[in-house]
């Protein structure tokens, strides 16, 4: 089941952000979407919104009828209830407020799920259980953007959240969120969310040394940035997910969520359908083989400016792992080889400044009056020329030539 994030609360009311084109490819591809409602509002969790909602009755049964509509009207099999950075006094009318929405949602055979936060008072998921279906724990953002430098979702750390709700929650309504992203702290500075690509990337890039810690099954680098300042990158990869799946599976909870897709390490879906109880696998053991190779797609761009270089081009990576033969899960990795994607530098970005480009000639007409007036301007110029013109042009292209400008080539034809 695919969750996507498709209303946003405003007031009473809310804004419909829809994906009609993701939604038609999960349904093309015969599965099933839940809507994302979310309280996230002009790039900040707006508690103050759900506080007013919450001591405004009427207000939550016109939210309520209003989801459900735009629930029914996109196909959406359920919503997903995402308000975060509440900071209520109690939770009582929270609890009442997702009662009311649960009752009416079942009454219309829809799926209700709700995102909590371990451990985090305006929550009470022995009572919120009752009206959901799936309690979904963030178990992640251990260190955020905000905060100093560390893992994202250490595994110790995350097997005790999931103990402690499990003391309160059965476990076939938990759902544990999984933590597929990482975290670059320059120093003294706030942290920017990475994808795995991205902190791969970075990594190459800066040529950094990526290390796996066996107890947290966190990864970690640093190195400096171009202005001299370092950096702390924290990351998860498929071993991190590959072990918390592992382990949760020893709590019988219902499942497993991403957060968030297409942030991911692709090799995460090699074993995400497979049967990773330890029962499963001391009888059939993971090719842990079939994750020892990485390759990423797409291209990434580094620096700023018009001029573009080629620094990469595609090479996979190898990573080397240790089974722990007693719980099957991995004891430790090292990336032998980082994989490369093609990596586009750009330069040439100057303060103030503009280049002056003159394509697909040269052309006997216009070229000559450029040149003239380049020349007593002592302005420098490029001439992106097209291999026709220059074959029909010759003296032209020459006088470019020796003049000092720069020439670029446009192709043969330069065809739309």
């Amino acid at each position: 089941m695919v969750a996507t994030e498709s209303f946003f609360l405003n007031g009473d009311s809310i804004v419909d952000k829809a994906d009609t084109a993701a939604l038609k490819v999960i349904h093309d591809s015969k599965k099933s979407a839940i809507a994302v409602v979310s309280n996230f509002n002009k790039e900040h969790w707006d508690g103050n919104a759900v506080k007013r909602l919450l001591n405004d009755l009427p207000a939550q049964q016109k939210l309520i009828s209003n989801l459900i509509s735009i629930v029914q009207k996109y196909g959406y099999k359920g919503i997903n209830v995402d308000f975060e950075e509440l900071n209520l006094e109690n939770s009582n009318s929270f609890n009442s407020f997702m009662k009311n929405l649960y009752n009416q949602f079942h009454a219309k055979n829809l799926v209700v799920s709700q995102d909590i936060s371990p451990e985090n008072d305006d929550y009470q998921p022995e009572i919120l259980q009752k009206y959901n279906d799936y309690l979904v724990i963030m178990a992640y953002d251990q260190h955020t953007d905000l905060s100093n430098s560390g893992d994202v979702s250490n595994q110790e750390w995350v097997e005790e959240k999931l103990d402690h709700i499990c003391t309160k929650v059965d476990a076939d309504k938990v759902i544990l969120a999984l933590a597929c992203y990482g975290y670059d702290w320059p120093k003294n500075s706030v942290g920017k969310s990475l994808t795995y690509e991205e902190a791969i990337t970075s990594a190459v890039n800066y040529k950094s040394t990526v290390t796996y810690n066996p107890s947290s099954a966190n990864l970690n680098y640093s190195y400096k940035d171009g202005s001299g300042i370092q950096h702390d990158v924290y990351f998860t990869d498929a071993a991190t997910y590959f072990n918390i799946i592992r382990k949760a599976d020893d709590w019988g909870i219902a499942g497993i969520a991403l957060w968030r897709l297409g942030s991911e390490d692709k090799r995460l879906w090699s074993f995400i359908s497979e049967d990773l109880s330890l029962n499963a696998l001391e009888k059939k053991p993971f090719d842990l083989r079939k994750i020892s190779t990485l390759n990423m797609t797409g291209i990434s761009y580094i620096g700023d400016g018009e001029i573009l270089d080629l620094v990469s081009t595609p090479k996979p990576g190898a990573v080397q792992f240790t089974l722990d033969k007693t719980d099957f899960s991995i004891a430790n990795q090292k990336y032998i080889r980082l994989p490369e994607k093609y990596v586009i530098k750009r330069f040439g970005e100057a303060d103030k400044k503009i280049a002056l480009t003159f394509d697909d000639g040269p052309d006997p007409v216009y070229t000559p009056q450029v040149l003239q007036i380049l020349k007593q301007e002592k302005v420098p110029g490029c001439f992106f020329v097209v291999g026709i013109m220059a074959e029909k042009n010759m003296e032209l292209l020459r006088q470019e030539y020796d003049e000092g400008y720069e020439i670029g080539n446009h192709t043969f034809f330069h065809p739309d």
